[in-house]
C-alpha cells in the first residue's frame, strides 16, 4: 500500500488531550505530527467523534481536528 502524503510527518511521543465539544477530555499520545494532521495513540477504545480539538501539552495552540481513519489503538486526524 503506498502513501500519498502531502506533508512530511515527524515521529514524536508527546502527551495530548482530545477535547470534546461537550467538555469531556480524553488523554492520548501524539505519535506522528505534520503541518496537516497527526496520528494519535489512545490508551483505550473510547468513542471518538468525527470532530474535536487537540491540545498538545507544552504548546499553547489548540487544533481543530477531523477524524480521518481509525485502527486498533490509533486514529489519524486532519487539521480543519
Amino acid at each position: 500500500m503506498s502513501e500519498f502524503r502531502t506533508a512530511f510527518r515527524y515521529r514524536t511521543h508527546r502527551p495530548a488531550l482530545i477535547v470534546l465539544d461537550g467538555g469531556g477530555k480524553i488523554e492520548c499520545l501524539v505519535r506522528d505530527l505534520s503541518t496537516k494532521g497527526a496520528r494519535l495513540e489512545l490508551a483505550g477504545s473510547e468513542k471518538i467523534p468525527s470532530d474535536f480539538f487537540l491540545l498538545i501539552r507544552g504548546q499553547s495552540d489548540r487544533f481543530r481536528c477531523h477524524l480521518v481513519w481509525r485502527s486498533e489503538g490509533f486514529i489519524g486526524v486532519q487539521y480543519v
